[in-house]
């Protein structure tokens, strides 16, 4: 038997995590979350996310210093990035991106299609 799908959201607004937490749990998704980028390598430990969805923007660190962090300690998780800025990914294999704001069926769809149903 396989787990239920987990996702761990970073996001430094509460409305924002709030919305996304509701939509993916009500599609059947096992969601933590976090308002600070800081501590997404623990997190990261503590939750086994098979998704990592991050805001670009965070006042504390951005998207981009994260993803380079994990990186440096070989974590490198499926991710979803969440902007109101124009951004791209080298490879979206699995990872895509979200421009704000965002349709709630699009993020469902998007979460399924990089980390499957939950």
């Amino acid at each position: 038997m396989t787990h239920p799908r987990r996702i761990l959201v970073v996001d430094d607004e509460p409305g924002m995590l709030a919305l996304i937490r509701e939509v993916l749990e009500g599609a059947g998704y096992m969601v933590a979350t976090l308002d600070r980028s800081t501590h997404v390598p623990e997190a990261i430990q503590a939750h086994a996310p098979d998704l990592l969805i991050l805001d670009y923007m965070m006042p504390d660190r951005s998207g981009p210093d994260v993803i380079a962090e994990l990186a440096l300690l070989g974590v490198t998780p499926r991710l979803l990035l969440i902007t109101a800025l124009p951004v791209r990914l080298t490879s979206l294999e699995h990872h895509a991106i979200l421009t704000k704001p965002f349709d709630t069926d699009d993020l469902v769809a998007t979460v399924a299609r990089i980390i499957g149903a939950p």
